[in-house]
């Protein structure tokens, strides 16, 4: 294993993570909301927006981030393509579910 191999599996697997401990307190209702869509929003709004549905979100989609890194920290690690293909079915379930939230949240 190389150099670079080593620094690139520690730098995915700190930012796994630090996914995974964001992903646990936005589970939990706590933190700082991490959501482009309510960081737009002003001050009267976002005191009136639904904050668990944007939890919820924020959850499901820096849960779907951390799996992509850990995920991709064992293919670094085994170079074995069985972790890269569900780290691409992560990132994929993330970039459905973030485009059908956007989906859903235009048309209210």
């Amino acid at each position: 294993m190389t150099h670079w191999q080593i620094a690139l599996a520690c730098a995915t697997g700190a930012l796994a993570l630090l996914g995974g401990v964001y992903t646990a307190f936005a589970a939990r209702g706590r933190g700082p909301i991490l959501s482009n869509t309510y960081r737009w929003k002003g001050k009267a709004e976002r005191r009136r927006a639904d904050k668990r549905a944007e939890y919820r979100l924020v959850a499901v989609i820096f849960g779907g981030l951390t799996a992509f890194f850990a995920l991709e920290t064992v293919h670094i690690l085994t170079l074995s393509k069985i972790p890269f293909l569900l780290a691409l079915c992560a990132l994929g379930f993330d970039m459905v579910y973030a485009v059908a939230d956007a989906v859903k949240s235009g048309k209210k």
